[in-house]
């Protein structure tokens, strides 16, 4: 302990062995895995009735007019499976720290999206518009644990008509897929 005190180093709290994702096994540098096992840890001990807001704000987020965000749609690999949960999450808070307004809709995995009875919960909750996000991703068939994930977005008036779509994609050779998520998002 004599290393310790000098450096004013004091063990505190119990050990966590941090189990890197298999998504993440690709990468040569440790410290992208570390931080993408932090983001899971963070999320599966947050309670997810409100979003985390340690994504950097933009300004003057408050400004923006009320948004209805559908239930994120996502159809990936089943070697993405474990990430499912996580790309849903930092999608919806990667949502609020844009806009602040954003009312978000009760997460439903039970079937396909019903666009009509979500611009019918859009209009019941006074939003002006509605978002629907829809994230898929597959293996890349030449390369070892790296992943071409695509975020599609759709914006619908109030009444269900489609006002604007687009797509953006990127593998994960460099990125873990939630960094992925974050990137395309930020692209929009």
């Amino acid at each position: 302990d004599a290393l310790p005190s000098p450096l004013g180093f004091h063990h505190f709290g119990e050990r966590i062995d941090w189990q890197p994702a298999r998504t993440t096994a690709a990468f040569p540098h440790t410290m992208t895995v570390y931080v993408d096992a932090a983001l899971r840890r963070l999320y599966d001990t947050h309670d997810s009735s409100g979003a985390l807001t340690f994504l950097v704000g933009q300004e003057n987020r408050t400004a923006g007019h009320t948004v209805y965000l559908a239930p994120i749609v996502v159809e990936v690999d089943d070697a993405l499976a474990e990430d499912v949960p996580y790309l849903r999450a930092v999608l919806r808070d990667a949502q609020y720290v844009r806009n602040a307004a954003t009312v978000f809709a009760p997460a439903d995995t039970s079937g396909p999206l019903d666009v009509t009875a979500q611009a019918r919960a859009a209009r019941t909750v006074g939003a002006e518009q509605m978002l629907v996000y829809r994230i898929s991703g597959e293996k890349l068939r030449d390369a070892h644990e790296t992943y071409r994930l695509t975020l599609e977005r759709s914006v619908y008036d109030r009444d269900g008509n489609l006002l604007a779509a687009g797509a953006r994609s990127a593998a994960t050779g460099a990125l873990t897929p939630m960094e992925v998520i974050l990137y395309l998002f930020a692209q929009d």
